[in-house]
C-alpha cells in the first residue's frame, strides 16, 4: 500500500521545514538529500525522533524501514551534531585557571593535533560553517575577540591553536554593544543551519545566545 507521508525537520526545537515523500521511496540517501535541500546544507548526521523523544541515527535503510513500519502521522527528522561540551569553567572570573592553561599556544596547537588524531576532528559541514562564520569578521583579531566574548568550550579553544589563558585575556576586548552588532551580522549572513552548527562547535547553545551576549 502506497503511503504518502509528511516529514518534518526540527532544528534546535523549532520546525525548519517539511517535505512529502512516499514510504516506498524513503531511503537514507533520499532522506538526507531532502534534508540538505530544505536546510541548504547537510548536517554531520541525521536522526529520526521516536515517540519517546529519543533520536535514532539514520545510517542504514533497514533502520528507517523498521521505524516506518510502526510510524503513524508526521515523521520528525533531527540534524545531529557533535555533543556540546560543558561550559568552559576557566572563563569564569572566580575560577582558578589550571596550570595547563599557561602553556604556550604552540603546545596547545600540538595538544589539538593530538586530540584530532583521537577522533576530535570537526566534521566537514561544521568546518565549512565555521569558515563562513569567520568570514563575517573583517580580520582574525576581531573574530577571535568575538569568540572569546562568547566563552567558547576548551576543545574549540585548542582547535584554534590557543590556550585558555590567552583566550580569556581577550574576552573583554569587545563591548556588549559591539558583540550585539556582530551577532546581528552573523544572523544576517549565515543560514539557520550554519549558525547552529557554528555555535554548537563553540560550545554555545543557540537558544542561549541572547543570554550570552548580555553577559557582562
Amino acid at each position: 500500500m502506497k503511503i504518502e507521508r509528511i516529514w518534518s525537520i526540527e532544528v534546535d526545537g523549532a520546525i525548519a521545514g517539511t517535505f512529502v515523500m512516499d514510504d516506498e521511496l524513503a531511503k537514507v540517501g533520499a532522506i538526507k538529500t531532502k534534508v540538505a535541500d530544505v536546510l541548504g546544507q547537510l548536517p554531520p548526521h541525521v536522526g529520526i525522533k521516536g515517540e519517546d523523544g529519543e533520536t535514532i541515527l539514520l545510517d542504514e535503510d533497514v533502520i528507517l524501514e523498521s521505524f516506518l513500519a510502526d510510524a503513524t502521522g508526521v515523521v520528525t527528522l533531527v540534524p545531529v551534531f557533535d555533543p556540546v561540551v560543558e561550559d568552559n569553567k576557566d572563563f569564569d572570573d572566580n575560577a582558578s585557571v589550571s596550570s595547563s592553561c599557561s602553556e604556550s599556544s604552540t603546545s596547545s596547537s600540538s595538544s589539538s593535533s593530538s586530540s584530532d588524531s583521537e577522533g576530535g576532528d570537526i566534521p566537514a559541514p561544521v568546518e565549512q560553517a565555521l569558515n563562513k562564520f569567520q568570514g563575517v569578521f573583517p580580520n582574525k583579531e576581531v573574530y577571535m575577540d568575538f569568540v572569546a566574548y562568547m566563552r567558547p568550550k576548551k576543545e574549540f579553544v585548542e582547535y584554534l591553536g590557543y590556550d585558555n589563558k590567552t583566550m580569556k585575556g581577550r574576552k573583554n576586548n569587545l563591548t556588549k554593544e559591539q558583540a550585539i552588532e556582530w551577532e546581528a551580522a552573523l544572523v544576517k549572513s549565515l543560514s539557520q543551519m550554519e549558525l547552529v552548527m557554528s555555535l554548537r562547535a563553540l560550545g554555545v547553545r543557540p537558544k542561549k545566545l541572547k543570554k550570552r551576549k548580555l553577559k557582562e
